[in-house]
């Protein structure tokens, strides 16, 4: 995945926010914490999440953060939009 250069981390972020709001499935790259970088296949379509890891109730997020459903991890897993640093959407 390419990091796409031209644009914020913000910018990214949106784009990721935007795929995730159309139930798309999405490989974004973020640097996590402790520095490292890391890609992850996400999503927040629940035809795609195991019933158990439904959200029970709406949860109120940070501003700036982004919540998302690994697929690899199968867990939900969250990073702030700073972090961000690529995204490819899941072709159709």
């Amino acid at each position: 995945m390419t990091p796409l250069l031209t644009m914020s981390a913000k910018d990214i972020a949106n784009e990721v926010r935007f795929f995730l709001s159309e139930g798309r499935s999405v490989t974004v790259e973020f640097r996590k914490k402790d520095g490292t970088q890391r890609t992850a296949f996400v999503t927040s379509n629940l035809m795609y999440i195991p019933p158990h890891q439904h959200p029970k109730y709406v949860r109120s997020v940070p501003a700036g953060y982004i919540v998302m459903f690994d697929r690899e991890k199968v867990d939900w897993i969250s990073c702030h939009e700073s972090q961000v640093t690529g995204v490819m959407p899941e072709i159709k």
